[in-house]
């Protein structure tokens, strides 16, 4: 078979806008005028290995995070926030064919989440205590390994996957004193879990008719 490449673009923006009492010598939970977009882009390959039934597959993903906000009028000192990120993630990944409906697939895949708004502006009270907004907040990263067996028959098709998931950089609240919390990098994570996912045709059924 021929190798086959599929690529593409996303895009999102968010931006935030905020009205107090004039009266009030206060900001709301986030900054007026704060921004945040996302860009990225992304491509992912599908080559033939030469053994039977075994296929191979390589992504990856760059994407780019922009957020601004102005001063925050709460904190003493504060400046403008202008904070770009670039991060890139990829995947590499086997499929065998056991036969034509039945496929057993492995792949490792990387992530990341910056920092969004809540994280770094988030100002208020909540049932553990005055929330700040934090400094120098760094992305989360995660590294996935999954397994599975993908399914197909006469009008369905049926997956179940295994996986594994290691999560460093976690954005978590901690105490600054017994009243006040702000959010750091300082906590790492590990899940396990299964999924299993069925997919048929609609069924029809006759409609009720009251006597």
């Amino acid at each position: 078979g021929e190798a086959t490449a599929t690529a593409g673009l996303d895009f999102a923006a968010d931006r935030v806008g905020v009205r107090t009492r004039p009266d009030l010598e206060a900001r709301g939970r986030y900054l007026d005028g704060s921004a945040l977009g996302t860009v990225g882009a992304f491509a992912l390959l599908e080559q033939p290995t030469g053994v039977q039934g075994l296929l191979a597959e390589v992504g990856g993903r760059v994407t780019g995070n922009r957020t601004s906000a102005p001063a925050d009028p709460a904190v003493d000192g504060s400046s403008p926030l202008d904070r770009t990120k670039v991060g890139l993630t990829g995947s590499a990944g086997l499929r065998y064919a056991i036969t034509p409906d039945l496929a057993v697939i492995a792949s490792v895949l990387s992530g990341f989440r910056s920092p969004n708004l809540e994280d770094l502006q988030s100002l208020g009270r909540g049932a553990r205590g005055l929330g700040v907004p934090p400094e120098g907040l760094e992305d989360e990263r995660s590294v996935t390994v999954d397994l599975g067996l993908k399914m197909r028959g006469e009008g369905w098709v049926a997956q179940g996957f295994a996986y594994a998931t290691r999560l460093t950089d976690l954005i978590v609240r901690v105490p600054l004193d017994d009243e006040r919390y702000t959010r750091a990098n300082a906590s790492e994570g590990r899940l396990l879990g299964a999924e299993v996912a069925v997919r048929a045709p609609r069924v029809h059924l006759l409609p009720v008719v009251p006597l």
